[in-house]
């Protein structure tokens, strides 16, 4: 493929993917390694014939001595081609173990802030096609169930961002023949030739398999397309059942009827289950298999009637449900001070609005949770019913305003504290768990029984 035929190709990938995004602004990882280079020069030129802003990042995750220096050479290179280039510095805390998995969250969360803060809705990443066959065996060879195996995807989301990936179709040969054209070089990565990594040894495994007889160099990636395929039309069933038999109460917890868990193959039970816990928690795609599999067994193959934790998330059984909420015996439940900003996420579960974000404050406010101590003065406040009968497991991680040991407003509650003019009236509070569209409807105020 020629250079040219590479960016025509890139840009009908880009004409496609960008219907999925809203806005103008295009935000690219760049490392500085042959893929991410290609993208940017890419991406660069489809920005100026589109009209679009195209800005770089570069990470600087100082596990490196040269990382700074490679970051500026990055910089630098884009700088030359007209490609505004920002260095984000990562300064740990830097863990001994699961280092690179922990350095790619946090390549991820830095730039997931600067696009959110400039207004950035898309992020491109430099996947390419040899990813997806290593991401396959890599998985492979530890285990992965179908949504491991299953291929990159070319289009997820992180909060509000859009992360796309247009290399997915394209060879790194491809790539580097580009970028060889354009005369422009780029860093090779140190930590590819470093054998204490598993991917470092995929390489000559897949070069074997792609030399097998009637084997072509996409053979791994179309399996993994294929496999994405199937694990889609699982979580889409998963999805139908949830709907139809789960309620999201804004109290932060989910109700599972426990038929709708039983009639219906263990496959479809798992991905049910999966997707009552990351509605709770507030994350996607942290749970293990292996431990959602053995929760699975304990609750509902032994029916258990103890309560048992994943993810930050505790599960009881009450009556003829199942109910997912966060877990109680957390100390990591954050505690927020009421800045000048007009909204924001606490615990990653509830979005906090200041209705008066003009309006100074008499005396400093945190968010944090309830707790059983503001429980006892809460329920004395005039609560509905279906407010006094919230089991302790879910009202205690549910959050309040404070002001020191004062509880002045539970904006979740029907009750008026009638404590302090400081918060009455001002704070709105909303769980907004992983729910998209047609899910909106099951939020509702039924009680879960007691």
């Amino acid at each position: 493929m020629t250079k040219l035929d590479l960016q025509s190709s890139f840009n009908a990938e880009m004409q496609e993917l960008t219907t999925l995004a809203s806005g103008n602004k295009v935000a690219v990882a760049v490392s500085g390694g042959s893929d991410s280079m290609a993208l940017a020069l890419l991406a660069a030129e489809w920005g100026v014939a589109q009209g679009q802003e195209v800005v770089a990042l570069s990470v600087d995750h100082g596990l490196r001595t040269s990382s700074a220096e490679e970051a500026q050479q990055v910089t630098d290179w884009l700088a030359s081609r007209k490609i505004e280039t920002h260095i984000l510095q990562w300064k740990g805390p830097y863990s001994k173990t699961g280092i690179q998995a922990a350095a790619r969250e946090a390549r991820y969360s830095l730039m997931a802030d600067f696009c959110r803060k400039r207004d950035f809705d898309t992020l491109l990443l430099g996947h390419q096609m040899e990813d997806q066959a290593e991401t396959l065996l890599m998985r492979l060879s530890k285990g992965s169930g179908l949504d491991g195996l299953s291929s990159i995807q070319r289009s997820t989301q992180r909060g509000n961002i859009k992360l796309l990936r247009p290399l997915l179709k394209f060879e790194r040969r491809q790539l580097r023949e580009f970028l060889a054209e354009r005369g422009q070089a780029w860093i090779e990565d140190p930590s590819n030739d470093n054998p204490k990594f598993t991917r470092t040894h995929l390489s000559p495994i897949l070069n074997a398999l792609q030399n097998l007889p009637g084997s072509e160099a996409d053979a791994l990636a179309l399996s993994a397309k294929r496999l994405g395929r199937a694990a889609n039309a699982l979580n889409q069933i998963a999805e139908d059942r949830f709907q139809e038999f789960c309620q999201v109460s804004p109290f932060g917890f989910v109700r599972v009827s426990d038929l709708a868990l039983r009639n219906c193959p263990e496959e479809i039970g798992l991905r049910l289950l999966s997707r009552s816990i990351s509605t709770v928690s507030g994350q996607v795609g942290h749970i293990k298999l292996s431990s959602l599999e053995k929760l699975y067994d304990r609750c509902l193959l032994k029916n258990s009637s103890i309560s048992e934790t994943l993810s930050g998330c505790e599960v009881f059984k009450t009556g003829d449900d199942w109910v997912v909420c966060r877990e109680t015996g957390r100390e990591d439940l954050p505690e927020d001070s009421v800045g000048p900003h007009r909204e924001f996420m606490w615990d990653g579960r509830y979005q906090v609005t200041d209705l008066m974000p003009g309006k100074a404050l008499d005396e400093p406010l945190k968010v944090r949770r309830i707790g059983a101590d503001g429980w006892r003065h809460l329920k004395n406040s005039g609560l509905s019913r279906t407010e006094r009968n919230l089991p302790a497991k879910v009202r205690n991680t549910l959050p309040a305003i404070w002001s020191g040991d004062h509880l002045v407003a539970a904006p979740l509650f029907s009750c008026d504290l009638n404590h302090t003019a400081i918060a009455k009236g001002r704070f709105k509070m909303v769980f907004k768990p992983l729910i998209t569209g047609e899910m909106a409807h099951i939020i509702n105020h039924r009680p879960i029984g007691t």
